[in-house]
């Protein structure tokens, strides 16, 4: 049943409002994948706290203008499938993570990331592959840590041979 024009208001008024409010956005282009895989994907994001909307490709294009975003580095194709968004206000890199580890899984083929929208700058499918190869911030801060360590534990480590040579 097809939607209503006051149903499309609504879902454009909603993710026009998603688009408006948060700091990452991933699209993506499905066909032909089952309705298990996109839930499980679904779960995914929602774990970390990423929303994921699937939405026709006319009612998104309304939806980008109306929250005043140029997405016009996007190829949002007009063949036959679905296009979904993957957003997040707080977690930047986890929706670029988990949406291009999906895409990259061996049974979802049909599957693709389109490009996103990072701090409100364009970026292209290359731009969102090396998001998600980038470590966590919790990664990225243990790393530092063990710089900072390294050479305290290493002093420690020569004054107790010294301790020990002298006993």
């Amino acid at each position: 049943m097809p939607l209503t024009r006051k149903q499309k208001e609504v879902i454009v008024e909603d993710v026009s409002d998603k688009l408006s409010e948060n700091k990452v956005f991933i699209f993506t282009y499905f066909s032909k994948i089952s309705v298990e895989k996109i839930r499980e994907l679904r779960k995914n994001l929602k774990e970390k706290g990423i929303g994921y909307k699937v939405i026709k490709k006319s009612l998104l294009k309304t939806a980008l203008a109306k929250a005043k975003i140029d997405a016009a580095g996007i190829d949002i194709k007009e063949g036959s499938g679905s296009v979904g968004v993957a957003f997040s206000k707080d977690d930047q890199l986890s929706p670029a993570k988990i949406v291009y580890s999906f895409s990259k899984a061996k049974d979802n083929e049909t599957f693709k990331v389109l490009g996103g929208i990072f701090d409100k700058q364009m970026l292209g499918i290359d731009k969102i592959a090396l998001l998600a190869k980038v470590n966590s911030r919790e990664d990225l801060l243990a790393g530092l840590l063990r710089q900072f360590q390294a050479p305290i534990s290493k002093l420690v480590y020569a004054l107790q041979a010294i301790a020990d040579k002298k006993q």
